[in-house]
């Protein structure tokens, strides 16, 4: 009985060690305070906005010294790290993407910062953008963080709050790039051209003659009328004088 025991130690001691290697294997490649989180939460979104644009503000937050969504000390009113700086590349994310402009920012010597469950001890923040096309006038974004501790070589990835945080730094970018466009584009409104007045002009005098009531021509009277009428009259009266001298005449003679 004893001496099966015995024979058993080396087995027993193959497992033991296979199993302190498995987990030392483990340590070295992630270390996860919560056991459900296995790998990157990730952030992805559709952006509608040409490549060019999308890719000038990604940039700009890749070369922001600020890594937005966590922060060392707990006293930090400030949610957010600043010291980082734009890297090229780096070796601590393991899976490559398929496609699309990739950029890392890497604040260094970060000891235990928040929103990175598990983290401990020195290391550093990394966070990586990668710009995929999705669509003709519409990218897609990929944002992800990792904090990286070099003693142990171990990564703890964000709970999603570093992401959110510096996809909404790009947004408020974007929607004033927008706001700018709109405000160009908007077309210039010219006052309205004055109607021309078909109505003849009157000038002041015109329109005080034009107040006085119209006084119509009365037809002036006709004054010789009268005159020749007594002339004709008279000469009547003469013919019938002379008639009667005349008549008076001729009584006397007889």
């Amino acid at each position: 009985m004893f001496l099966r025991w015995i024979r058993r130690i080396p087995v027993m001691l193959a497992l033991v060690l296979v199993f302190a290697m498995a987990t030392a294997a483990q340590g070295v490649q992630d270390t996860f305070h919560d056991p459900r989180m296995k790998a990157p939460i990730g952030f992805s979104v559709d952006l509608e906005y040409p490549a060019d644009v999308v890719l000038t503000f990604v940039r700009n937050a890749a070369n922001a010294s600020i890594i937005r969504g966590t922060r060392i000390y707990r006293k930090d009113k400030s949610n957010e790290i600043d010291g980082a700086e734009f890297a090229a590349t780096s070796k601590v994310f393991t899976d490559t993407p398929a496609s699309g402009q990739v950029f890392y920012k890497v604040k260094k010597n970060a000891i235990a910062p928040e929103h990175f469950p598990g983290s401990n001890g020195a290391g550093s923040v990394i966070v990586r953008y990668v710009v995929q096309p999705a669509a003709p006038e519409r990218m897609r974004l990929l944002i992800d963080a990792v904090y990286f501790q070099e003693s142990l070589r171990a990564r703890y990835f964000s709970d999603g709050s570093v992401e959110s945080a510096e996809y909404e730094e790009i947004r408020t970018q974007l929607s004033a790039y927008r706001a700018s466009l709109n405000t160009t584009a908007r077309p210039v409104q010219t006052a309205a051209p004055i109607k021309a007045n078909t109505q003849p002009v009157q000038t002041a005098a015109l329109i005080k003659a034009s107040t006085q009531p119209v006084q119509t021509a009365v037809p002036a009277q006709n004054s010789a009328g009268p005159q020749s009428t007594l002339v004709r009259e008279q000469g009547l009266l003469g013919d019938a004088e002379a008639a009667r001298q005349k008549l008076q005449e001729q009584l006397k003679q007889l």
